[in-house]
């Protein structure tokens, strides 16, 4: 965070300076209110940019064996533009690499997901993932069972990458 503040105050000192530049080539004074607006203009420019390629940077520093199983699109009142452009907000990630199985449960994988946010705390949530029955359901401490209760599940093979990045070839 505190890196993003002082790359944005470089880059609104930057737009500055560029207009600046442009007035004295033109042979011209700047007027103050011109080299205000052009660090606004590239304050504004930076942390749009910032915020909408978020995600791809972030998926693109994942280790090969974690997968983007979801994008939660963000949108804002403020920014009005986020509710024709909506960004990536959140990044839900599967973790290969901790996938358990259980060999009383056939084809029930139980994966690690995390949930990561801009500028937030990792969450991390473990899952069921019924790989033969397209559902999953979240991995709580079941009484006097292995699998979580039929209402729990989530049916759908809905996120699709979660299936993919979780389940063996064989069975997807």
């Amino acid at each position: 965070m505190l890196f993003t503040l002082i790359v944005a105050a470089c880059v609104a000192f930057a737009a500055a300076g560029a207009a600046l530049l442009a007035f004295r080539l033109l042979g011209r004074r700047a007027p103050p209110a011109v080299l205000l607006a052009a660090a606004g203009l590239g304050l504004f420019a930076y942390t749009q940019w910032e915020r909408y390629t978020w995600a791809e940077r972030t998926a693109a520093a994942l280790p090969p064996q974690m997968t983007v199983a979801l994008r939660l699109p963000e949108t804002s009142t403020l920014e009005f533009w986020t509710h024709l452009w909506p960004r990536t907000g959140s990044l839900v990630v599967a973790d290969r690499a901790a996938t358990l199985s259980n060999p009383e449960a056939p084809g029930v994988y139980v994966a690690r997901t995390l949930l990561l946010a801009r500028n937030a705390e990792v969450i991390e949530m473990r899952q069921f993932v019924d790989c033969a029955g397209r559902r999953r359901a979240p991995a709580t401490r079941p009484e006097g069972g292995l699998l979580p209760p039929p209402e729990a599940w989530t049916g759908g093979g809905e996120p699709a990458a979660l299936f993919a990045a979780v389940c063996p070839p064989a069975q997807k």
